[in-house]
């Protein structure tokens, strides 16, 4: 019989903790930041798909298009 009570406080525990993790702003606001920098650590082949290493030198300097919305000074 005291393994059916242990076993029904648990998830109670659980939700109890992630209500109060979800009540504390400063950590929430620090794992929305520590989840955007995993996202964007995963997805940045998509986000630059350029080599840092190897230049264009013919388009230095170039006004935004479609291809480099923010130009490519």
């Amino acid at each position: 019989m005291a393994t059916i009570v242990e076993t029904a406080a648990l998830p109670r525990k659980r939700n109890r903790a992630l209500s109060r993790f979800m009540r504390n702003r400063a950590a929430v606001a620090g794992a929305v930041i520590v989840l955007l920098v995993i996202l964007v650590a995963i997805f940045a082949p998509w986000l630059s798909p350029y080599d840092p290493i190897q230049a264009s030198f013919m388009t230095v300097r170039q006004a935004p298009s479609a291809t480099h919305w923010f130009g490519t000074d």
